[in-house]
C-alpha cells in the first residue's frame, strides 16, 4: 500500500461463454464439482497461473501468484501432489505460490484439512484465508489452520468511512495480524488505500492496482510500463519514503498507538 508498487496477482478465473460473456466461478464452479471434473480443473488453473508467475520472473518481476481453492479441493489428500507437480513443471519457487482458503473450508474436516495445509507450508507454499471476519468461525480458522496470511472481508473496508463497528473490526483483524506475525491485506479502492496504510494494513488489492482484469501477457506489459515510467509500480506511492508506515494514536474514537514504527 505505501510504495504502490506490486507484489502479486491473484488468478482470476473465467468461463468465456460464446453466449452469456465470461462468466465468474460461482455461476459455474457447482458444475464442475458435480461432473467430476474439479481435479482436473484445479491442476489447469495451477498450471495456468503458475505458467505466467514464471514469465513475469523471467522478465524481471519476482511476483507472487495467488490461486483460490475450492473447498472439495482443499479435502482431497492428493492436492499436495498436484500442487508440487505443476511447481515443478513450471519451475516457480513454491514461495512465490499463496493458495487462497475460504473460513467455511479451512474448518471443514479438520484432520484432512490441517494435514493438506501443513505438507504444502512445508514445502513453502504460502497459505491466505480469504474473506476474514465474515464468519463466527473466523478465529477459530486461524486457531485449528495455519495460515501465512489475512485478507479483510471487502464489506468492512467497503464500511470504514461509515461505519464505527467496521472500523474497529478491520483495526482488530490488523492487529491480530500483527500479533501472529501474518501479512494483512484489504480492498483498497479510492480512499481506502490512504485509510488501511494509517491503520497500519501493508498490504492492498482491487481495482486501484489494475481493473479489469487482465491476461498473464498483458499483465506483463502493465508491469513494465508501470506507473508513471517506473516498472513494478501500479500507483503512487504514498509517502515520499515510500515504507513508511504511519499508525495513528486515534481512528474512529479506537485506540492504536503505534509499536514498533516501520522506517
Amino acid at each position: 500500500l505505501a510504495t504502490g508498487r506490486a507484489i502479486g496477482a491473484e488468478a482470476l478465473t473465467r468461463w468465456q461463454h460464446p453466449d452469456l460473456g465470461d462468466l465468474p466461478p460461482a455461476t459455474f464452479l457447482g458444475l464442475v464439482e458435480r461432473s467430476g471434473l474439479l481435479a482436473p480443473f484445479t491442476e489447469a488453473v495451477l498450471h495456468r497461473a503458475l505458467a505466467a508467475a514464471a514469465t513475469w520472473h523471467r522478465a524481471g518481476f519476482a511476483l507472487q501468484v495467488a490461486v483460490n481453492l475450492s473447498p472439495r479441493s482443499l479435502a482431497d489428500p492428493s492436492l499436495p501432489s498436484t500442487v508440487l507437480a505443476a511447481l515443478s513443471a513450471t519451475g516457480v519457487a513454491p514461495e512465490r505460490l499463496t493458495l487462497e482458503l475460504t473460513e467455511s473450508s479451512a474448518i471443514g474436516q479438520q484432520e484432512v484439512v490441517t494435514r493438506v495445509v501443513a505438507r504444502l507450508r512445508q514445502a513453502g507454499v504460502r497459505i491466505a484465508l480469504d474473506d476474514f471476519g465474515t464468519r463466527h468461525s473466523s478465529l477459530s480458522a486461524v486457531f485449528q489452520v495455519p495460515v501465512d496470511q489475512l485478507k479483510i472481508d471487502r464489506t468492512f473496508v467497503a464500511s470504514l468511512e461509515l461505519s464505527r463497528e467496521a472500523t474497529a473490526v478491520v483495526c482488530a483483524v490488523i492487529e491480530l495480524g500483527r500479533r501472529l506475525d501474518l501479512a494483512v491485506e484489504g480492498v483498497a479502492g479510492g480512499q481506502r488505500r490512504r485509510t488501511l496504510w494509517e491503520l497500519g494494513c501493508t498490504y492492498g488489492q482491487g481495482s486501484r492496482f489494475g481493473w479489469p482484469p487482465q491476461s498473464g501477457e498483458e499483465f506483463l506489459d502493465t508491469l513494465r510500463a508501470g506507473h508513471e515510467g517506473e516498472p513494478g509500480a501500479l500507483a503512487a506511492p504514498l509517502h515520499p519514503d515510500g515504507e513508511m508506515l504511519r499508525l495513528p494514536r486515534q481512528a474512529a474514537g479506537l485506540d492504536v498507538t503505534p509499536r514498533h514504527p516501520r522506517t
